[in-house]
């Protein structure tokens, strides 16, 4: 389809393949349809895909089939013509006109007619005859022999000894002679071609009984995975635009052939090459390459090739400012091309290499040649070669590289080596940050960050501020990085011991500069082209970018060439499909508006992405707008679940790495209407507000009660303890109304209602003791037995609660000011046991009675009142609890207007070892036992 999925028809329903996974359409998930026995396909010129069935015929939508008609007769066969596609089930013709099917012709009865498109002309083949479709009747044409359409208008005939060949021309059969001008059958005159299949890129494949051959251009081509193929009886084949065949089979199964990505040396040039040591480019374009240990092979710009005899084993090369080739290898020196007469001499005075083993000889911009040897590295003067001092320690030299700012670096199994003026400067190893000392490639890009292969620890990113090592283990990138070679098109190439991989530059770096949770990559083996897929790996020369922008690659079993526009080619960028969208396991339709609904949890996207081609590297990014801004890595996986979303209206946007190819869906998440933000800040305002007319009515109705009964002095002070308890009563609500917005915004509505019922009792009590300014020892007590339950609500693991009374104290004739305590064992609770991480919380409240006073002890062992003022401190809370400070001042003025002694104690408990393990406070209340006395 236009979208790039491929079609099948099978025998068990319509299956739809994305590269990725296969889906089958049947009449489990088609409505309507009565069999899942597909016969055939056709698309018409707008692109829709038709699909019959024994008796019906199926629209493809949207990329999803739907059943379009039923019953239009049996064994419904489609073709398509340059004017129409047209379909014969049974004895009748139809022809698709603007989307309808209409019956155009009755054909003669009880005949099979196989319909063959030839450019405009609709023509059906039965019983050897050949008709043509004239004016709505059947014309014949010809009758040959078992007469067998191949394809695209050629035809065989067997006549019982051999075989002919026919093109259809002009309304006429005519003979196809050997070495006419259809290239695919020269040569094929004494074979029995079974079908012929043409492709938009000058592609032909024929088959045989069982086997396929494949010509583009009318050469003969390789491809991969295409030696001994069990195909069986193949049904049907279809060639993409990029050069991929697919072929269907009786019984086989469905097979994929793609044109392979690499030339390979030893097949192209028919070499006997078995070392795969170098592989070079001179400056005249030609290209060297290490044939035997006695000869070396060079191609021409003409493509033609020349053997070089070298009688030694050469490894590594390099061209001088001067165009003299420099070639060595195993201890029989170094040697020098004479490119007038190709022969290669000894060089005169080099005693000094002599013996040595050479694996590396590099030319810098300047035209200084280092050679890198088993025993130190040296520098070319007047054709010698001297020892760079301190040399010999540096071990095996992999290769030499020069930098933009033509600093000349090494890359050595003891690290990175930086010459400068012709003197070792400076040596950089893992103790200097690199992950490993084995280096043995080097890139620095037009940015100038440095890539570093290495043995053992992959692909590294330098920027000059840090190092950063490239992930390895999800197959993305190998972990030997033999050489990096960058294409026109910015895609790093990089052999190694399995293979080589390609990344994109651009990717890479958003990726490590944490722009991008994700790159993509590919990966080639020998199923690409490659004879082997492990690469040179101690030598210079182990691959080059050449002057027409392709990448040589020098591999054990010879050279490999890849053209980078070709991977362009089969690459392409088709639209992601969302297919299904699911609410709490049930599919919706994606036309409508998704909503999930208030008591729906989960909300999945299924999506798809027609690529078939290296489909194990792609990757996904997702972001959900109106959520979160990050891209976030969604790997290989096509189905993502979400569950437990706030409310609000978002936008799922998926995207394949590395490529503009996105899809983005929009959906909505609900709540029911006590959960929304504007119910909860409406029922808190009304609470509060009304709760605040309570206490105010109450507050002006006593305030002219009690105007006579004290001195101006004591009034003024009467009001100021009024206006007290009008700010602690708000307080404390407040807490209670917070504690219920935290278990609705968590979810836990359960809770939250037995919370808010436990809420409802607590409120009545308050505003019983707001009226009062003295309240019984038992009122207060049976206030903490509700109030100290619903705190404990807001914790996972509810902490242990103890209240108790000495035997001599009787609550009930013992009196108190109102609202002093509770706000001390609320203090205890939010502050000293909520913050607890690594003990279950505890509190204990005692009630005990001296001569003189009431005692009221609450102690917690929470994380102590000290650490709790250091935290408060730390988190800078813009928040501020007035409780503690309002109770004491509350203290004050009741001391002071009734000559009371109510003295408050702090103590901070500690364990022996001097760590704090919670606060004690000690309430202490004279006796009190006349309550109309205290309140009149």
């Amino acid at each position: 389809s236009d979208e790039g999925f491929l079609w099948l028809a099978t025998f068990n329903g319509l299956v739809r393949f994305d590269g990725y996974e296969f889906r089958t359409f049947d009449e489990s998930n088609i409505a309507g349809l009565s069999s899942s026995f597909i016969l055939n396909m056709a698309k018409d010129s707008s692109g829709t895909i038709w699909v019959a069935t024994e008796n019906e015929i199926i629209k493809i939508e949207n990329n999803i089939p739907q059943l379009y008609l039923k019953d239009i007769g049996r064994n419904v066969q489609f073709k398509n013509t340059n004017s129409g596609i047209y379909a014969i089930a049974g004895e009748n013709l139809y022809r698709l006109e603007e989307n309808v099917w209409v019956k155009s012709l009755n054909l003669i009865e009880n005949r099979p007619y196989q319909p063959i498109s030839y450019k405009n002309e609709l023509l059906l083949l039965s019983d050897d005859s050949l008709f043509s479709i004239k004016e709505n009747r059947l014309d014949f044409k010809f009758y040959k022999n078992k007469l067998k359409s191949l394809n695209d208008g050629i035809f065989s005939s067997n006549n019982g000894s051999n075989t002919s060949y026919y093109n259809y021309e002009n309304e006429t059969l005519v003979e196809i002679e050997p070495n006419t001008q259809f290239d695919w059958y020269k040569g094929q005159e004494n074979k029995d071609i079974k079908s012929i299949y043409h492709g938009k890129n000058q592609t032909t494949v024929l088959t045989y009984q069982d086997q396929i051959e494949v010509y583009i251009n009318g050469t003969k081509q390789a491809f991969s995975n295409n030696t001994n193929l069990n195909l069986g009886r193949i049904e049907d084949i279809s060639i993409s635009s990029s050069g991929v065949i697919w072929i269907g089979t009786n019984s086989t199964g469905l097979f994929m052939l793609y044109p392979k990505i690499f030339s390979n040396a030893v097949d192209v040039y028919h070499t006997d090459n078995k070392s795969g040591f170098m592989v070079y480019q001179s400056q005249d374009s030609i290209i060297w390459f290490d044939q035997k240990c006695d000869e070396m092979l060079r191609i021409k710009p003409d493509n033609s090739t020349e053997s070089v005899q070298t009688n030694s084993c050469l490894w590594t090369m390099t061209e001088d400012k001067f165009g003299n080739l420099w070639l060595g290898g195993d201890n029989t020196g170094v040697h020098k091309l004479n490119r007038k007469t190709n022969r290669v001499q000894f060089l005169p005075f080099s005693d000094d290499v002599n013996g040595k083993i050479t694996f590396s000889l590099f030319t810098s911009a300047s035209g200084q040649v280092y050679l890198g040897t088993n025993e130190g590295t040296f520098l070319l003067e007047n054709d010698e070669f001297h020892l760079i001092e301190g040399s010999k320690s540096l071990g095996k030299i992999f290769s030499f590289y020069e930098d933009r700012d033509h600093h000349i670096l090494a890359c050595t199994n003891e690290g990175i080596v930086h010459f400068k003026e012709n003197q070792i400067n400076q040596i950089f190893t893992r103790e200097k940050g690199l992950p490993t000392d084995d280096i043995r490639s080097i890139y620095q890009d037009e940015d100038r960050n440095y890539w570093i292969g290495t043995s053992q620890y992959g692909l590294c990113f330098f920027d000059g501020f840090g190092l950063v090592q490239l992930p390895t283990n999800d197959g993305r990138l190998n972990k030997n990085v033999w050489c990096i070679i960058e294409d026109d098109m910015g895609y790093f190439w990089m052999n190694s011991n399995q293979g080589i991989y390609r990344a994109s530059r651009k990717e890479l770096i958003a990726y490590v500069n944490n722009q991008s949770p994700g790159f993509s990559s590919q990966h080639y083996t020998s199923a690409d082209g490659l004879a082997n897929s492990e690469g040179n790996s101690r030598t210079q020369n182990k691959g080059f970018k050449s002057y027409d922008g392709k990448i040589w690659f020098s591999m054990i079993s010879g050279p490999a060439c890849v053209d980078p526009m070709k991977i362009k080619g089969l690459t392409n960028e088709n639209k992601i499909v969302i297919d299904n969208v699911l609410i709490d396991n049930k599919r919706v339709s994606i036309d409508e508006p998704i909503v999930v609904g208030p008591d729906q949890n989960q909300i999945q996207f299924e999506f798809s992405h027609p690529n078939f081609y290296q489909t194990q590297h792609l990757r996904y990014l997702y972001k959900i707008e109106g959520l979160d801004e990050r891209w976030f890595d969604v790997g290989k996986s096509r189905l993502m679940t979400f569950s437990e979303l706030p409310l609000g209206n978002y936008k799922l946007r998926i995207k394949q790495v590395g490529t503009e190819a996105e899809a983005t869906i929009d959906f909505e998440v609900e709540v029911h209407f006590w959960e929304k933000d504007s119910f909860k800040h409406t029922l808190v305002f009304a609470t509060t507000a009304l709760i605040f007319f309570i206490i105010f009515s109450i507050w002006r109705g006593r305030r002219y009660g009690r105007a006579q009964i004290k001195k101006m002095s004591g009034e003024l002070k009467s009001l100021e303890l009024r206006a007290l308890q009008s700010q602690m009563n708000p307080h404390f609500v407040f807490n209670c109304l917070s504690s219920i917005q935290s278990l609705y915004l968590l979810g836990e509505s359960e809770r939250a209602n037995e919370y808010l019922s436990q809420f409802s009792r607590l409120l009545r009590i308050i505003l019983e003791h707001a009226q009062k300014r003295l309240i019984s020892l038992k009122e207060d007590l049976d206030m903490f037995k509700i109030y100290v339950p619903l705190e404990g609500l807001q914790f996972d693991e509810p902490f242990e609660f103890e209240l108790t009374v000495d035997e001599n104290v009787n609550t009930e004739t013992l009196f108190i000011p109102s609202m002093v305590t509770h706000t001390f064992i609320e203090n205890a609770i939010k502050h000293g046991i909520k913050p607890l991480k690594n003990r279950k919380g505890s509190l204990k409240i005692n009630v005990s009675k001296t001569e003189t006073q009431v005692v009221l002890r609450i102690q917690d062992n929470g994380i102590g009142y000290e650490k709790s003022l250091a935290t408060k401190t730390a988190n800078k809370r813009t928040h501020k609890s007035r409780g503690i400070d309002i109770t004491n001042q509350r203290i004050d003025i009741l001391n002071l207007l009734n000559d009371l002694d109510i003295q408050v104690e702090t103590n901070n408990l500690k364990n022996s070892k001097g760590e704090s393990k919670g606060t004690e406070i000690i309430l202490y209340f004279p006796i009190i036992e006349d309550y109309e006395d205290f309140n009149r």
